[in-house]
């Protein structure tokens, strides 16, 4: 997160999740009030007897995370 609004924090940038994990994540959305964000993220799958669970395409489903922002003075 990098803070937009002017003022003492501006230009200040805080990462929100852990870093150097992979994959990527993506489709990153705010909620209209700015209190939480929400992005996706592939995570490996297994059924019941450990076989692994793809997409059609062979990639991972992804799963959508949820994390509060914090208050910007």
């Amino acid at each position: 997160m990098t803070i937009a609004k002017p003022g003492p924090g501006f230009g200040k940038s805080t990462f929100l999740t852990p870093q150097g994990d992979s994959p990527s994540r993506g489709e990153l959305v705010v909620s209209p009030d700015g209190k939480f964000a929400a992005f996706t993220k592939p995570i490996p799958a297994f059924d019941k007897a450990g076989k692994r669970l793809q997409t059609y395409t062979g990639a991972d489903f992804l799963q959508i995370f949820v994390i509060d922002l914090p208050n910007v003075p």
